[in-house]
């Protein structure tokens, strides 16, 4: 099963349309930002200025149809999305989708909310597609992250694991089972919760449905 991240900051709501082209949500801690093609502009943190976004695409999906596994469909293939601003959300809306320029009777909605204390990403697909079976769905991405060289991975796996250079860790770790990932595209580390499985070389249980970044600040 895949689950949702969530990215917490304490904070106060608000609101407000940065432009003609993007559509941001913003508060006095945290400000996300989108534009008109659904990619991610701005994901910072207004206290420290840190700014984690790299321009990327907020998603992607795979779908099986028959004699066909695996199937991926690129956001930045589609369409722009709907886009939506409706209280403190942005609702993206892809009513449907395609694959090697063949429709694909899928549809995608995405919301980013902006809580009390943290932004939320939740999605709804809607497969009206015959004899097609969508397997997974990638979001929120943060494509191209830009971490500080300092910052460190932990993962609350057997008490807790702290990892000093991540890159290093998920390309040691990208090839694991249960399957081999499309390493040409990008590099992916199984952190399976709350099945006992190897994570980072390690084997144990995941002690909760969550990851950090951090450096000693």
């Amino acid at each position: 099963m895949r689950r949702q991240f969530i990215i917490a900051l304490a904070c106060c709501c608000g609101i407000s349309a940065a432009s003609a082209k993007n559509f941001t949500l913003k508060n006095d801690k945290v400000q996300i930002a989108i534009d008109e093609r659904g990619r991610l502009k701005s994901l910072k943190n207004l206290t420290t200025g840190r700014d984690y976004a790299g321009d990327g695409y907020l998603w992607r999906l795979y779908y099986e149809r028959k004699g066909f596994k695996e199937n991926e469909i690129a956001a930045g293939m589609q369409s722009s999305p709907e886009i939506e601003q409706k209280g403190n959300s942005l609702i993206l809306t892809y009513p449907q989708v395609t694959h090697a320029d063949t429709t694909v009777n899928v549809s995608l909605k995405l919301t980013i909310s902006l809580e009390p204390e943290m932004v939320r990403f939740s999605s709804e697909i809607t497969n009206n597609q015959p004899h097609t079976i969508v397997r997974e769905l990638h979001y929120p991405l943060v494509q191209d992250m830009k971490l500080p060289e300092d910052y460190k991975l932990f993962l609350p796996h057997t008490g807790g694991q702290v990892y000093d250079n991540p890159k290093e860790l998920i390309e040691k770790h990208s090839m694991a089972k249960p399957y081999a990932t499309p390493a040409q595209r990008f590099r992916q580390m199984p952190a399976a919760y709350p099945t006992r499985a190897t994570t980072a070389g390690c084997s144990g249980n995941m002690a909760s449905n969550c990851f950090a970044w951090w450096n000693d600040t």
